[in-house]
């Protein structure tokens, strides 16, 4: 039905913001914030990543890698064993 389609949407949103939430703390108690603040750039903000690396003075390939890593980090926290089993 529509009402549980709406449900289980709403459910999965609120599992996503968790998820970024966790992430953006995990990276602020690492001491690399500007770790989430360019993941968000890019995905939430679709910003390019060479001008992301413009605005945190490194190269687009640094950005990159960030990205990659959280991306990676993201994934256990949304799927839990079955992101690492994929990988």
């Amino acid at each position: 039905s529509i009402l549980k389609s709406k449900l289980r949407s709403i459910v999965m949103i609120a599992h996503v913001d968790k998820c970024l939430s966790l992430l953006e703390e995990e990276q602020q108690q690492r001491g690399t914030p500007e770790k989430y603040l360019a993941f968000k750039a890019f995905y939430i903000e679709e910003i390019s990543q060479e001008d992301i690396a413009k605005d945190f003075s490194c190269t687009d390939r640094t950005i990159r890698r960030w990205i990659t890593e959280l991306t990676g980090i993201l994934s256990i926290y949304l799927f839990g064993a079955d992101a690492i089993m994929l990988e």
